[in-house]
């Protein structure tokens, strides 16, 4: 029970140690850094397939990018209601929901492409 309320504190105890911040911040910024790579690689692509799939991968890697810095560093600073671990677990669980409906929509785009060039021939 403890450890579920300790979810909710407006101020946490313990800010994060080196390992956890240097590894958020990577990923923080690898997202940002991969959804301008996507920008420049998806006007040089000719594949309709990859082409597609690239659309929306570009805003949503640099948005989950923002707010996991953003996040980052209210919890350093410990700024009161934004620095409860809640956030964490909102923001990962909806990370990972969008990268499950990004690969499943994927799959259905490809499979679409490839239903439809086998009715042209």
């Amino acid at each position: 029970m403890k450890k579920i309320l300790s979810l909710f504190q407006m101020v946490p105890t313990s800010s994060l140690d080196k390992i956890t911040f240097i590894f958020l911040i990577i990923i923080g910024f690898s997202l940002i850094t991969a959804s301008f790579i996507i920008k420049f690689l998806k006007k040089r692509i000719n594949n309709k397939i990859i082409k597609k799939s690239l659309r929306e991968l570009q805003g949503g890697g640099l948005i989950f990018g923002i707010i996991c810095l953003l996040l980052t560093l209210i919890r350093i600073e410990k700024v009161p209601f934004f620095s409860m671990k809640i956030w964490w677990i909102v923001f990962w669980i909806s990370f990972l929901a969008w990268i499950i409906f990004k690969i499943h929509k994927i799959i259905l785009i490809k499979k679409r492409i490839q239903r439809a060039q086998k009715k042209r021939i």
